[in-house]
């Protein structure tokens, strides 16, 4: 596997030298800092230099992840696979256009959130209904999985399986 050099908000923050000079031939640059576009990353850099904006999320941590990949016209099909290889061990990734990155942090890298204040709304309504917490977390965890693994594994569209619940 090519070398591939990790850079996040180093332009921002004044290091794009240190990052210019410390790019090998080959290396692709990664950029996990949202919003940042390409074009603006490619700034300092030499003319030519692979790119890729990357958008993961927090499950990442656990192996559960979604990543989403948006490369540069510089980056070869080799370098695109052997990034997408590197995120697959967080979990699973998409390539996408620059154009739709924004969208893919707002959704996917964003996303968690929104389910974990769902998550809190289950627990926290379950106890005001007198649940124990931890029956009501319990509840709330395996309600969410499940949904999750329906929505994944049926093929089901989700309107459908919210009017099969209602």
């Amino acid at each position: 596997m090519k070398t591939v050099f990790l850079m996040g908000d180093s332009i921002r923050m004044g290091y794009d030298r240190y990052v210019r000079d410390a790019l090998a031939d080959g290396v692709v640059v990664l950029s996990l800092a949202a919003g940042v576009p390409l074009a603006t990353l490619a700034q300092p850099l030499a003319d030519g230099t692979a790119i890729a904006r990357v958008m993961p999320n927090t499950p990442a941590l656990l192996g559960e992840g979604m990543a989403a990949i948006s490369p540069n016209a510089h980056c070869t099909q080799e370098q695109i696979e052997t990034v997408s290889q590197l995120l697959r061990a967080t979990g699973r990734v998409v390539v996408v256009p620059e154009k739709q990155q924004d969208a893919v942090t707002a959704l996917s890298g964003s996303g968690p959130a929104y389910v974990f204040a769902v998550a809190e709304a289950l627990i926290e309504g379950g106890v005001l209904l007198g649940l124990p917490r931890a029956t009501a977390t319990e509840l709330a965890e395996q309600t969410l999985y499940g949904a999750a693994t329906m929505i994944r594994d049926s093929g089901t569209h989700v309107s459908l399986l919210r009017e099969q619940v209602t």
